[in-house]
């Protein structure tokens, strides 16, 4: 309806260094809706998902998950009020390193 609005976004990006131990690749994703009540007043809500992946020994990678609901409320013509609650969880997982052996002969 003309008091809902759904907005998706997807990226991707690269990023290299010269050392290619600090190059990673960045994996994003959004979507948000918003309900407008009245002119002045808006529920919305927001999911976003970030995904990293870094070119290191360990191969770490790491999720990042948002989630908020919130509102948006016009008080004046130069005047808004935006609140948000929500939860945020972080997953991130790496291989482990060989042990080195110090020493050897």
């Amino acid at each position: 309806t003309p008091r809902d609005t759904l907005t998706m976004l997807a990226r991707g990006s690269a990023y290299a260094f010269t050392n290619e131990e600090q190059n990673y690749t960045d994996l994003l994703g959004s979507v948000r809706y918003s309900h407008a009540i009245s002119s002045l007043t808006e529920l919305t809500a927001n999911v976003d998902f970030d995904y990293l992946k870094y070119n290191n020994p360990q191969n770490t990678e790491t999720e990042f998950w948002k989630f908020l609901g919130g509102f948006i409320k016009k008080l004046t013509s130069q005047f808004t009020v935006r609140g948000n609650f929500g939860m945020a969880l972080v997953n991130t997982k790496a291989d482990t390193l060989p042990a080195t052996t110090a020493g050897t002969h």
